[in-house]
């Protein structure tokens, strides 16, 4: 399986190689699909940095990565080593205290950041104090704009980057204003390379999720989970392995991989590799309904008289959408995972102990009130508490999904 990933050179004054921007290609001939920023940087991310060894890629220099709003939120270029990459700020994020806040964060943490495309003043940008790079386009500033970037970030302990650099002309307007680095087609087209991607892992990404939810996340379920799927283990071994650890020894265990990375850096590689697989086809909507109700079987496990089952039933809901997410059958989609039979009893035949919450559930969700009123009667549910218990499920299902910055434009 085949990812293709483009790299541009960025120069300093003596014209040496200093960092690659990567930018995501859909395919060989260097096609530029999709147009959604998030998209394509996942897809960076997950194909190119944690299933493959990124030293290689950039020939040990730093990559710079365009990150959006719901990837800086989701802090995850804590991924990956600080000094691997640079965090480059998409001019389309709105840069309100939450974003200030996350980038401080990764400032803190000494990570690089870069502001993308300026094309305006700079001098009072509100993270002006947090970043090493700043990137000027020269395409879209005329020559008054660029002289006067340069005059506001004079004497600041700024990297000034004049970026698509088109001609000769260019290149010496930003060498005599002072711009210490240079980047653009006059030195450089983008160069697509092809490179090993990950398997896709849906199956195995959605019983990730369950366990991410988990606030008392067990690694040793994680582990499970992950050794389930060839495309998960695969990645986190390429990744853990990569050189940037400078692991004495290969890690060939997943348990070992799992106690290196810690706890937070393996929640944030399994959200990543979940929802990117998970949201390849999928929109956003799909991914929020098939946690409602996860969430809403999970809060009815107590009313129903089985309250230790609350996590069977979280999986229940969640695996309800699994066809349409997997764009197959139930019995296709569910023959892979290896279910116990009450699931697929309660998915594939409407029967068993764990059918009456998905049924609820459903009837709350499509308005069907008689069958609704039927099932709620036969086990002393009334309408207050279920008007309450989907109402949480909501505000869980897209506060999770906000909270891992898997925020996707809905197809």
């Amino acid at each position: 399986m085949r990812s293709y990933v483009a790299r541009q050179p960025i120069f300093d004054r003596d014209l040496r190689v200093v960092a690659y921007e990567l930018l995501f290609r859909s395919g060989p001939e260097g096609m530029i699909c999709p147009d959604d920023s998030e998209t394509a940087s996942l897809s960076v991310m997950r194909d190119q940095f944690l299933s493959s060894d990124m030293a290689t890629l950039t020939d040990g220099k730093q990559a710079f990565v365009n990150f959006t709003r719901e990837l800086l939120l989701g802090d995850f270029a804590l991924l990956f080593p600080s000094e691997a990459i640079v965090v480059e700020v998409l001019e389309t994020v709105e840069l309100d205290a939450d974003i200030v806040a996350a980038c401080r964060r990764l400032h803190d943490a000494g990570y690089a950041l870069a502001l993308d495309d300026i094309t305006d003043a700079v001098d009072r940008h509100p993270l002006l104090d947090l970043v090493s790079f700043v990137k000027v386009d020269f395409c879209d500033c005329c020559r008054e704009t660029r002289a006067a970037l340069a005059d506001q970030l004079r004497g600041r302990p700024v990297g000034l980057l004049a970026e698509k650099v088109e001609c000769r002309a260019d290149h010496r307007e930003a060498e005599r204003l002072g711009y210490q680095y240079y980047q653009g087609f006059f030195f450089s087209r983008p160069v697509t390379m092809a490179r090993e991607r990950m398997p896709d892992s849906r199956g195995a990404a959605l019983r990730l999720m369950r366990e991410l939810t988990d606030q008392q996340m067990d690694l040793r379920r994680i582990e499970t989970v992950i050794k389930s799927d060839v495309g998960l283990a695969y990645g986190l071994l390429r990744y853990i392995n990569s050189a940037y650890f400078g692991l004495a020894q290969p890690v060939r265990s997943l348990q070992h991989a799992l106690v290196l990375l810690g706890r937070e850096r393996v929640r944030r590689w399994a959200i990543l590799v979940a929802f990117s697989s998970l949201g390849q086809d999928a929109p956003v909507e799909l991914m929020v309904s098939s946690l409602v109700r996860g969430r809403m079987c999970e809060l009815l496990a107590p009313h129903l008289g089985c309250p230790d089952r609350d996590q069977e039933l979280f999986l229940l809901g969640l695996f309800s959408l699994i066809d349409v997410v997997a764009g197959c059958s139930m019995n296709a989609a569910l023959g892979t995972l290896h279910l116990a039979p009450e699931f697929k009893d309660a998915l594939l035949h409407a029967r068993g102990p764990l059918y009456p919450a998905l049924a609820i559930t459903r009837a709350y969700e499509q308005g069907i009130w008689a069958t609704l009123e039927a099932l709620a009667t036969q086990r002393g549910l009334d309408e207050v508490t279920l008007a309450r218990i989907f109402r949480d499920s909501v505000e869980w299902a897209h506060q999770f999904v906000s909270s891992v910055g898997a925020g996707r434009r809905a197809a």
